[in-house]
Formats: C-alpha cells, structure tokens, sequence
C-alpha cells in the first residue's frame, strides 16, 4: 500500500485566491529586501531584515538596531535610484524591527556572585555605619545564601548572615 505524496505547501497556496495573493505579496517583499541589501553596503546588508511596500508607494525597511536605521537613511537615494525603476515607491521609511533570533530568545538567567564575592560582601557589613543599608546589604547576602544553597559563616541556621545587624 502506497502512502499518498502530500501537496507541497506552495500548491496550497495558488490553489486559493486570498492565499495565493498573501504569497505574492510576500514574495514581492523578498525580492525588494533582496535588492535593497545589494544597494547598500556591505557591512549595512545583513541588519536589513525586512522590506514591506504598503498600496500608498511607501516603503518601510526594518533593521536591527537604531544605530542601523541611521546609517541606512544616508543610502535612501540610492536605494530609491535602485527600486523606482521596478517599483512604485514614493517614500522610504527607516523602522527598527528584532530579527527572530532576539524576539524570541528567553531572558537572561540571573548571575549569582561566587562564594568568594558573597562572603567578601558578608565580611563589609560589620564595617558599614549606616544601620538600614547594613540591613539591605544583609538581606542581599542572606537572599544569596539561600541561592547558592550555602550557610552565612558562622551561622548554624541557613536564614540571616551570621553578623550582628
């Protein structure tokens, strides 16, 4: 018994009005990215992440960073010297967009000092004359304690930080 071979994803697309439309709207942004990235230079292309030309001839070029976005305003002439010939675009737009790799990355884990740097900063708090920020501190240092899974010196229980407040 033979499996039946599954339509491939773009036959899906022609075969309905709306979506066979979507498909070339996307394929048209493509092919602008893809003359916009050989219009700028090289160092410029690879932050250019999207191109999307709206009905009006406006055309919005997303990059990665606002610094990019600056730098590529300077290349607007020639990038419109490049399009106009092809394409109806009236205006250009610089926006800044996250390309997929920051979007959907998930967020930085916290950094837990060393043993050492805990330990060094639950030595200081005997020295500092201010009673509140001694107590802030010794919460820090009590807080760190219980991440780490390691008792303040001196101290049998694993809540405080073994120093007088």
């Amino acid at each position: 018994m033979t499996r039946p071979v599954p339509k491939p994803v773009e036959k899906w697309l022609q075969g309905d009005r709306n979506l066979a439309a979507l498909l070339r709207r996307c394929q048209l942004h493509e092919r602008l990215l893809q003359i916009v990235r050989r219009h700028v230079p090289e160092t410029l292309a690879p932050h250019c992440l999207a191109c999307v030309l709206d009905g009006r001839g406006r055309l919005t070029l997303y990059v990665t960073s606002p610094v990019w976005a600056s730098r590529l305003r300077y290349c607007q002439p020639s990038i419109l010297a490049a399009l106009r010939s092809d394409f109806p675009v009236r205006r250009f737009q610089v926006r800044v967009g996250l390309p997929d790799s920051i979007a959907h990355r998930p967020p930085p884990r916290a950094k837990i000092p060393s043993p050492a740097v805990v330990s060094e900063l639950e030595r200081s708090l005997s020295g500092l004359p201010d009673p509140q920020l001694r107590r802030s501190l010794g919460g820090l240092v009590a807080a760190l304690r219980r991440r780490t899974g390691r008792r303040s010196q001196g101290d049998s229980s694993s809540r405080g930080t073994g120093l007088p407040m």
